[in-house]
This record gives structure tokens, sequence and C-alpha cells, in this order.
């Protein structure tokens, strides 16, 4: 299959879009991962589902493309979506998911130490309570 230069042209910045893609699957697992820290077989099955997907957008993308023939310049604009989305965009949304998830963490640190405090002083509110009833029943 022959293409001139503006169909290079044109498949050069349609091939933006899967690495988009490519780059927003990734961004999603990292915040996942974030909010869920996952075990070593977790995060092995993860990056081999994220591989075999991000292979998958490519390979259809070719094929809807250039009819399965993979060009130089198809991969390196993934390579450049996927790159520019994932230090510009994700990692301003996974700092904003991490400093949320610390924003939380401390809340509920406070809230728990909070409802601590006031359960202990009811408990020893009930104690008086009941040590006061049984002196008044032995006497």
């Amino acid at each position: 299959m022959f293409l001139n230069n503006e169909q290079q042209f044109y498949l050069f910045l349609w091939s933006f879009v899967p690495g988009l893609v490519i780059g927003l699957l990734y961004v999603i697992l990292e915040a996942v991962r974030v909010i869920s820290p996952p075990d070593k077989i977790q995060l092995f099955v993860g990056d081999l589902l994220f591989m075999l997907a991000a292979s998958m957008i490519t390979f259809l993308f070719s094929v809807a493309a250039t009819e399965g023939r993979i060009r130089f310049h198809m991969i390196l604009a993934e390579i450049i979506s996927f790159t520019l989305l994932y230090f510009t965009v994700g990692k301003f949304l996974i700092n904003f998911l991490v400093s949320i998830m610390h924003t939380v963490h401390r809340v509920k640190e406070t809230m728990c130490r909070k409802f601590e405090s006031d359960f202990v002083k009811i408990v020893d509110f009930c104690k008086k309570i009941f040590a006061r009833k049984k002196k008044s029943k032995k006497n």
C-alpha cells in the first residue's frame, strides 16, 4: 500500500489518538494502584493486561489505517502522545488523587481520635454512675 505525503501526514496525526487512549488507560491503572496498592502478583497481572490492551489498540489501529502495516511514524506519534498525556494530565491527576487520599486519611484519623476520646469519656461516665448505684445499694 503506497501512501503519498499528505496521507502519511494524516496518518501521523491520527496516530496520536491511540496513544492518548493508551495513556488514559495507564492513568486509570495508576489511579487504581494509588487507591488500592497491589501486591506483586496483582501488579504483574495488571501490567500484563495493560500491555496486551496497548498492543491490541496499536494492532487494530494499524489494521484499520494501513491494512496492518506498521509504520515508524505511527509508533512515534503514539509514543509522543502517550508521553505527553502521562507527564502532563496524568501526573496532575495522580498528584491530585494522592492529595485527596492524604486528606481523607487525615480526616479519618481525626474523627477516629475524636470518637475514641468521646467514647472513653462516655465509658468513664457510665462507670461512675454504676459505681454510685453499687454504693447506694450496699447502704
